[in-house]
């Protein structure tokens, strides 16, 4: 079983993102904040990070969330559009996947649909 983080200040989008996952066979948790989501000191399969918690995504995240070299943690960031330089920056830290707000829930859902499959593929 595949483990979910999401990590977003909204409450709101928050749970109505871990509800659009809900039947999908994986673990799915929330963290309000980048800090609560390094607090928790699990190994996630994939990490999604909304708003602007995205801004704190920064170099030392990255190499916490990929700390466990056993697991291929994917992240991806959802956030209000940034420059094309932020983007750029994101990516060459290791970010997966970059959407911007506001995002389709149904397009969400197939990302991490894809995700699980392609890690069920190289298991």
């Amino acid at each position: 079983m595949c483990r979910i983080l999401i990590v977003s200040e909204d409450f709101v989008l928050r749970k109505a993102v871990a509800f659009s996952l809900n039947d999908l066979d994986a673990c799915v948790e929330c963290a309000d904040t980048v800090g609560a989501m390094l607090v928790l000191h699990r190994p996630f399969d994939l990490v999604i990070v909304m708003g602007t918690a995205a801004e704190m995504c920064r170099q030392e995240v990255m190499d916490t969330l990929r700390a466990d070299k056993t697991r291929r943690t994917r992240v991806f960031v959802i956030s209000w559009p940034q420059s094309e330089q932020m983007v750029r920056s994101m990516y060459r830290m290791g970010v997966n996947q970059y959407m911007t707000l506001p995002v389709s829930l149904h397009r969400l859902r197939r990302k991490v649909i894809n995700e699980l499959i392609d890690r069920e593929k190289w298991k």
